[in-house]
Formats: C-alpha cells, sequence, structure tokens
C-alpha cells in the first residue's frame, strides 16, 4: 500500500511545484501552499506507518544509561523551543545494562519533543521545563525506570488509554505513530511505557529490566534465549 501510495504523491508534488511556478496572483498562491504541505504530510504518514511495522530486533550492546540520558538531554537543550527548560536528575544506575541505545534514544527524543509540544500548547504554563530523570526501582526484580515529566496540562482523562493506539493523534500535524512506535520499542527489550498519574502535566515512564551480560541471543521481544 505504501508503495502504490507513494508514487502517485511524488507525482503529486511535482506537478505542484509546477503549478507554483504558473501562479502568481496572492490567493492561489497560499492555496498550492497549503496543497504542498498536506501532500507533504501525507508522505510523513507513510513513512511513519512503514517504521512501526518494519521494527526491527534490538541490537543488543553494553550502555550506560546514564551516557544515554546525558546524550539525549543535550540534544534535547540544543533543539528544544525557546523558553523550555530541559532538566536531567540522574538517581542509581548500573554501569553497563543491555539494550539497544539507537532505539532507546528515539523513543527518549519522541517523548521529550511530545512534552515540548504540550507546554508550548498551554497557555498557562508560566515556566515550562521538562524533567527526565533515571533509577532503580523495585526489590524483589529491579529495574530501570527512565522517566520523561513535564509541568504541562498533562492528558485528558478520556485520551489516558487511547494515545498508545496507532495513528490516534491530537495534533493537526501528527501521524499517530509516535507513542504506539514508542511503545513497541520499550517492549522489544522486555520493557513497559507506561503513562503515570502525577498532580500538574504528564509523566511517561519506561520500565526495562536489568540485564548487564550479554550472554545468550536476545530474542525479538527482548527474551533471552539459549
Amino acid at each position: 500500500v505504501a508503495h502504490e501510495l507513494r508514487n502517485p504523491l511524488a507525482s503529486t508534488e511535482i506537478l505542484v511545484g509546477l503549478l507554483a511556478r504558473e501562479v502568481r496572483e496572492e490567493e492561489p498562491a497560499a492555496l498550492v501552499d497549503d496543497l504542498r504541505s498536506e501532500l507533504r504530510r501525507m508522505a510523513a504518514i507513510i513513512d511513519a506507518s512503514l517504521s512501526f511495522v518494519r521494527t526491527e530486533a534490538p541490537r543488543w550492546e553494553l550502555e550506560d544509561p546514564r551516557a544515554l540520558i546525558a546524550s539525549v538531554v543535550a540534544g534535547a537543550r540544543t533543539r528544544s523551543p525557546e523558553g523550555v527548560e530541559i532538566n536531567s536528575e540522574i538517581g542509581a544506575s548500573p554501569d553497563q545494562v543491555a539494550m539497544d541505545r539507537e532505539k532507546l534514544e528515539s523513543v527518549l527524543v519522541n517523548l521529550v519533543q511530545n512534552a515540548c509540544h504540550a507546554l508550548l500548547e498551554d497557555p498557562d504554563s508560566a515556566a515550562p521545563a521538562v524533567t527526565i530523570s533515571c533509577d532503580v526501582e523495585g526489590n524483589a526484580q529491579p529495574e530501570l525506570v527512565i522517566r520523561v515529566a513535564d509541568n504541562g496540562p498533562g492528558v485528558p482523562e478520556a485520551l489516558r488509554e487511547r494515545i498508545f493506539y496507532p495513528f490516534f493523534t491530537t495534533r493537526e500535524s501528527g501521524s499517530g505513530v509516535g507513542l504506539a512506535l514508542a511503545q513497541k520499542l520499550v517492549a522489544a527489550h522486555g520493557g513497559s511505557l507506561l503513562l503515570e498519574r502525577q498532580p500538574v502535566g504528564a509523566c511517561f515512564a519506561i520500565h526495562l529490566p536489568i540485564r548487564t551480560d550479554l550472554r545468550g541471543e536476545f530474542a525479538a521481544d527482548g527474551e533471552a534465549t539459549r
């Protein structure tokens, strides 16, 4: 389906570009720009859909979770909208945990971006901030828990069960695949991605099993096989 849609979309975008050269009046030119924007949005949805269904199994390496958080925070501070503060809180953490760093980093970047969008859409947020934290929780089976929290408007109760559904979005320009893909990538690590309740804002928590060696081969669902 993606292949069949991509070809006419590409052709249509070329035709719109040619049309833009012919249009000189202000109003028709604006309509052409709107049409081009919608075509690009359709193409982005197709790309996101392919990413969701083509998720590869994790490429396991031993990585330092604190280095992962530091990288995400540094990138977020560079790309975050003006006025949004990016904070980090690092608690207990093993020096090395088995993970696919690239995939987990993409999950965290997506969560931070979502938080920034929510903060920008909240006119009542006086000091918008996103906090990325990392800690070890649990006694019987300790887990590495990474949280991305903001002080924005939070997620309405009616939407809490739906935000992880593929293609569900509340943003006009959103594809609705980001959170569904993030949940899928975390599940591939044998973990879970949860929306926690807090008095203010939204808090997404990534719970990961702590594996400190690469013995055996990890399956796509995150379980170790021998």
